[in-house]
């Protein structure tokens, strides 16, 4: 699971303060890896948000090792 995020986005701090740390979303989530990249950070950061075409924050993305 991929949380593509920047500083800037309201709706990205609001996940943090709540989504993810709602009690059943933590124990769905421990079935899968997750990740945050801030799509403003690091140039690898801003490359893989790129990659996934990333134009809407916060995007959520599920992918498979393929």
């Amino acid at each position: 699971m991929v949380d593509f995020w920047a500083a800037w986005c309201h709706w990205c701090h609001e996940l943090d303060a709540t989504t993810y740390r709602d009690a059943g979303v933590v124990a769905l989530a421990r079935d899968f890896v997750a990740v945050k990249v801030n799509t403003e950070g690091t140039l690898a950061e801003a490359e893989l948000a790129a990659r996934y075409d990333v134009e809407i924050l916060p995007t959520i993305a599920f992918l498979s090792p393929g």
